[in-house]
């Protein structure tokens, strides 16, 4: 009876477990746009400034030197760069860096994490475009060494931002799975075999458009006469396979496989690429009844 109740509420803490770990993320991102929005626009406005004085004709750029220079002591200076390298680097209170912010709250989402990493370098670049020229203008000959300081500094943040993408990339199996038994999970009552099918694999698509996927749904019979014949199903490193659903009885079988002809990664972010094809493996019996292919890719 105990057994029995706990087997009962065991999708219902799974599912509060779920909500109580995305709240987590919502909560942490939302800090994050707190604590970094003034520094965003502290250095989006200095590279303004700075622009300004380029721009501007030959009579107004003393005028408007001096109003960068003021500009650039009064929002902080260098201390805008510092802190978000900080963020970068995970060199914080918390101890966490932005990038595992963003990968965990996108939940492993590669094309969000490359576009999010892109828009990083873009801001620490313009950043340091406001720093050398606020070094030159000072005249105190400082540019070399920052420079030299900064190049490390970036290199540092690059391996950063391809260790995120390399774990989006690596990760993608598993986190597929997850999203595949949430999905399957929440949306298989009330849809059709093939509606359930269609539902899934253009969601693995939109997330995972590297790979190549191809779904199939199958109920498995109810009744105590049922025939409940045995069916052939792909196994392998490659697939993987949701439970069956109690509301409905809705199992669907995944299969992914790494493609050639996917798209390249932006090469402001990273060179990463996927690997090869992977081999398929044997066929092996499950004991559960095929009703449809529901989706080939």
């Amino acid at each position: 009876m105990i057994n029995e109740l706990i087997d009962n509420l065991h999708p219902y803490l799974e599912v509060i477990s779920e909500e109580l770990q995305r709240i987590n993320e919502e909560i942490k991102r939302s800090s994050l746009d707190a604590t970094y929005f003034s520094v965003e626009e502290n250095i989006t406005n200095q590279f303004r400034k700075y622009m300004d004085i380029l721009n501007a004709k030959p009579k107004f750029r003393e005028v408007k030197k001096k109003l960068f220079l003021e500009h650039f002591e009064v929002t902080g200076g260098d201390k805008n760069l510092h802190s978000l390298f900080g963020a970068v680097t995970g060199d914080t209170f918390s101890g966490e860096s932005l990038l595992d912010v963003i990968v965990n709250y996108e939940e492993k989402g590669r094309r969000p994490v490359e576009d999010f990493c892109a828009r990083l370098k873009n801001l620490l670049c313009v950043g340091l475009i406001a720093l050398l020229g606020h070094a030159a203008l000072k005249g105190y000959g400082e540019e070399d060494a920052l420079l030299k300081t900064w190049a490390n500094k970036m290199d540092a943040v690059q391996a950063k931002i391809d260790a995120a993408v390399r774990e989006c990339i690596v990760g993608f199996p598993k986190q597929a799975e997850q999203d595949c038994r949430r999905l399957v999970r929440d949306r298989a009552p009330g849809l059709s075999n093939q509606q359930l099918a269609d539902l899934v694999v253009e969601r693995l698509r939109a997330k995972y458009d590297w790979v190549g996927w191809s779904v199939r749904v199958f109920r498995s019979p109810s009744g105590l006469f049922a025939n409940k014949k045995d069916f052939h199903c792909a196994t392998g490193k490659s697939r993987f396979q949701t439970q069956p659903e109690a509301d409905c009885g809705s199992v669907a079988q995944i299969n992914g496989n790494r493609t050639r002809n996917h798209r390249p990664l932006p090469r402001r972010t990273s060179s990463l690429r996927p690997e090869g094809n992977r081999r398929n493996t044997p066929h092996a019996k499950a004991p559960n009844r095929d009703l449809r292919a529901a989706y080939a890719a």
